[in-house]
């Protein structure tokens, strides 16, 4: 069995750490081509959802999920028996950090 020496708990926190960096990265695909696009095509702030909108609210989504991702990295590693492959930690550290670094290029773009 794939969870032999790992408890119900540390499995569930790793449940729940990969899906907030799988939201984190679903999040990142959506927002980052929505926020070059709405750059290239600006779209009047009237009615209705413009690029520009998704643009910010997929990157809040990134923002926030990947606050958590992160935050659950040192969790993981305290309730787990068997460490996670360091690829994945190092990817969901990176995918964490790649929402606040756009929000500052958005700003200094």
């Amino acid at each position: 069995m794939p969870t032999d020496g790992e408890s119900r708990a540390s499995v569930a926190v790793t449940v729940a750490w990969m899906l907030a960096l799988l939201a984190t990265l679903a999040a990142e695909v959506i927002a980052i081509p929505a926020t070059i696009i709405s750059r290239l095509n600006p779209q009047p702030l009237g009615e209705g959802v413009t690029t520009a909108h998704i643009a910010e609210l997929f990157l809040f989504l990134a923002l926030v999920s990947g606050l958590l991702s992160a935050g659950l990295v040192p969790v993981v590693y305290r309730v787990r028996t068997i460490p996670p492959p360091r690829a994945i930690v190092i990817a969901a550290l990176v995918a964490a950090a790649v929402p606040p670094i756009t929000m500052v290029l958005r700003w200094l773009i």
